[in-house]
């Protein structure tokens, strides 16, 4: 089956306990605005078991990895 980093997302929210357990789902695609007047997003944003924020960008591919940064 071949994912799109949107099915991907989707599919980590209801398995955050992969990346760390105790992670809590908060949203999806949150808007972060910057000083350049782009649109940025995070594709997932949780709380941990401190209750700090968590920001997960997902990625498919290397040059998207690369973009990101």
């Amino acid at each position: 089956m071949s994912y799109n980093e949107s099915a991907l997302r989707d599919d980590l929210i209801d398995k955050l306990e992969l990346l760390e357990p105790g992670l809590i789902y908060s949203q999806k695609e949150q808007y972060i605005p910057n000083k350049f007047g782009t649109r940025s997003f995070i594709d997932l944003v949780a709380r941990d078991a401190t209750n700090k924020l968590v920001l997960v960008e997902v990625k498919k591919t290397k040059a998207a990895e690369r973009e990101a940064v």
